[in-house]
């Protein structure tokens, strides 16, 4: 993991390891309080077989003060190669029971998930420790140079599993501490990881865009620090 990690401060690098690697891990790129504010929140919340908080957990304002927390930071916008930053609404929010049989999420590519989308990344977002045991990420570097691969509808809220490339290499992306990120490329491929500990994994994911791009839904513009209605014509 260590080829795909870069501190915080280190902008030009996070963007060049994006580009070359579809993936980048940043460490303490996030204030714990803020990391531990939105784990405070989303404990004692109520989440489905899936992992995944109801939407009204989702649409709350404490889950907002991840992304206001990044809001002028130097790497999400050296990444996106844009002055603004917007946010798909809802965020994703999801707690992963012990060795819960359906909740983890099958190798896929975001791009699959969001076609309203266009140039985006996904920064997932620990709210606990993340180790070998506790699970979380799996990724295959490179493997978004490969063309955005559909299929039928998802069944129980996944889409089938897909194939990395012949040779691809996989790795998992751990430990993490409070405070580290991942950034994920729309079509780098990735699998959530089973959790083998015996507390609950919780996490968040963000999809982030810039004003060279647009989203068909609503999206929080980081801006103006407002939601904005998709426009219908």
């Amino acid at each position: 993991m260590k080829r795909l990690t870069v501190h915080a401060a280190q902008v030009r690098e996070a963007a060049a390891l994006f580009d070359e690697r579809g993936v980048v891990v940043v460490k303490s790129l996030l204030p714990w309080d803020t990391v531990e504010g939105v784990a405070d929140f989303l404990n004692g919340k109520e989440a489905d077989a899936m992992g995944q908080f109801a939407l009204g957990s989702r649409l709350a304002a404490e889950l907002l003060a991840i992304p206001r927390a990044l809001a002028k930071d130097a790497i999400l916008h050296e990444i996106l190669g844009t002055d603004r930053l917007f946010l798909h609404m809802p965020p994703m929010a999801r707690a992963v029971m012990p060795e819960a049989p359906h909740a983890a999420v099958p190798l896929h590519q975001d791009a699959s998930y969001n076609p309203h989308l266009r140039d985006f990344l996904t920064l997932w977002v620990p709210l606990v420790p993340i180790d070998d045991v506790c699970g979380g990420v799996a990724v295959y570097p490179m493997s978004h140079r490969t063309e955005t691969i559909t299929g039928p509808p998802p069944a129980n809220d996944w889409l089938p599993a897909i194939h990395p490339p012949e040779g691809a290499e996989r790795v998992v992306l751990a430990p993490l501490r409070l405070g580290d990120v991942v950034i994920l490329h729309p079509k780098v491929m990735h699998e959530s990881m089973r959790n083998r500990s015996g507390h609950v994994r919780l996490s968040c994911d963000y999809r982030f865009f810039g004003d060279g791009s647009t989203s068909a839904k609503h999206y929080w513009d980081l801006a103006e620090d407002r939601l904005v209605e998709p426009t219908h014509v």
